[in-house]
């Protein structure tokens, strides 16, 4: 008998046996009212409504998509110590939403099997595509000329949030668009968008009137080294008060910001020591 002859009930009756949880985790699946994600432990069916958000129909025992934690196992002690345990324990963010548009195809299956974490493939241990943040999750960095030196920021994003906020720092004007999937959305900066603008805080308060500016290299730099990118790469040479202003002064910022904002050292000649690590932004 092939799966297409098989009933999709008896199917994920037969993968979330007690008997497969060595080798199946969980089972994802299309039904007549949306979607549902079944293993041994339990069951959640859900639906996308109209708006896009993930309404839930139905819920049974501890199903594998009830933590939907954002930060579990970030570094590398955290990570560790969820190896190896089931979806449900094991976080699953935004997985609804991946649920959803893994369907979203005319060629998509009647339904997917996640595999157990210990499931033995050619002797290795463990899977890819799983729902699970170890796998469904990766580090974002940005660096370059504009880009504050802030380290590690205990925030999100997705991939389909990059270019809005992108399109928003480049002034491109909002108005009407639509989603991925055809839907009307208004406050777009693409004509199809599905992300949405990252949202960034100001550290200080702002007056009304107040100039805006940012700096094209890590402010941590000497005043050389800073001449030196703007000459090569933006073709201009910067007269804003540090780099008008008296060279001890600025040798004496550098020092400060280069120890506070980038974990290096000032030496006599008003350079920052390397390395530079939080001239990087790192989202997870």
């Amino acid at each position: 008998m092939t799966l297409a002859d098989t009933p999709i009930s008896r199917l994920e009756s037969l993968l979330t046996d007690s008997s497969m949880t060595r080798y199946v985790d969980t089972v994802v699946m299309q039904t007549g009212d949306g979607f549902r994600a079944a293993s041994a432990t339990g069951a959640v069916d859900f639906c996308e409504a109209p708006d896009g958000s993930i309404e839930i129909l139905a819920e049974s025992g501890d199903h594998p998509l009830r933590n939907q934690a954002l930060d579990q196992g970030i570094g590398t002690e955290a990570e560790v110590a969820v190896e190896g345990v089931s979806l449900g324990e094991l976080a699953t963010p935004l997985a609804y939403e991946s649920v959803v548009q893994y369907f979203d195809a005319e060629h998509a299956p009647d339904a997917a099997v996640m595999w157990s974490p210990q499931q033995m493939f050619h002797d290795c241990v463990g899977n890819h595509g799983s729902l699970g943040g170890i796998q469904a999750r990766a580090p974002f960095i940005a660096a370059g000329p504009g880009i504050r030196p802030r380290g590690i920021v205990p925030e999100h994003l997705r991939t389909v949030d990059v270019a809005p906020t992108i399109a928003a720092l480049l002034g491109i004007p909002a108005g009407d668009g639509i989603d991925g999937r055809g839907r009307a959305r208004s406050g777009a900066r693409l004509a199809m968008q599905d992300g949405d603008e990252i949202t960034f805080t100001a550290l200080t308060d702002i007056a009304a009137g107040d100039e805006l500016t940012f700096t094209y290299v890590p402010a941590s730099w000497s005043r050389a080294e800073r001449q030196k990118l703007l000459r090569d790469y933006f073709q201009f040479e910067c007269r804003c008060a540090r780099c008008a202003g008296d060279p001890e002064d600025d040798a004496r910022a550098c020092g400060v910001l280069g120890h506070v904002g980038c974990g290096g050292s000032w030496n006599a000649s008003g350079a920052c020591a390397m390395p530079r690590l939080s001239d990087y932004y790192v989202f997870f």
